[in-house]
């Protein structure tokens, strides 16, 4: 049975951007008050959410 892919996690983004899933809660609530940090913090969120849409997906069988 293939494996299902799930949505990138507040602390799967965390860990890729290297800082603390308080962080990442942050600077994705207030998207208005840009650090460095909450860039990068984004910059990773929005790669992550990329990569998991382009990840392979197992074929739905059609009803009929």
């Amino acid at each position: 049975m293939s494996e299902q892919r799930r949505r990138p996690t507040i602390y799967d983004v965390a860990q890729a951007a290297g800082v603390a899933a308080s962080t990442v809660s942050r600077a994705l609530a207030r998207p208005g008050r840009v650090s460095a940090e909450t860039a990068r913090v984004r910059r990773v969120a929005d790669e992550l959410a990329t990569a998991q849409s382009r990840s392979p997906r197992p074929a739905t069988p059609t009803p009929g």
